[in-house]
């Protein structure tokens, strides 16, 4: 279980480049053995692993998750993943029925459209 990360590149507040370690005392001499390549480098306590959704201050050296992107790309991705679904649905055959004038199928497609508007706002 990953408990301490060694932070060694940070661009903004995006951490480029960590190491997790178990214990703080690895991490430590994990830094004091790149010191040359990475002046800038910090020990944290976190556990997990460090993804986009993570801010990192080197000032203060504390690394936060940023949950309001995070919600955000998960909706996006289920929005886009509804969007297929819903596609899908629409069969050939049903499209060449609409193009004949079939009234029901123009209305089945006309609501399933409707529904991919209402993803597609999500986005």
């Amino acid at each position: 279980m990953t408990n301490y990360i060694a932070v060694m590149q940070v661009d903004g507040q995006t951490v480029t480049k960590y190491q997790p370690f178990e214990t703080k005392l690895e991490a430590d001499a994990h830094i004091e053995a790149f010191s040359d390549r990475f002046p800038s480098a910090f020990v944290i306590a976190h556990t997990g692993t460090v993804t986009k959704y993570h801010i990192v201050d080197p000032i203060a050296k504390t690394i936060t998750l940023d949950a309001v992107l995070q919600n955000q790309d998960a909706i996006t991705e289920t929005a886009k993943a509804e969007i297929a679904r819903l596609e899908n649905t629409i069969s050939e055959r049903r499209k060449r029925e609409a193009m004949l004038g079939n009234a029901e199928a123009i209305a089945e497609i006309q609501g399933v459209e409707d529904l991919i508007d209402i993803e597609r706002a999500k986005l």
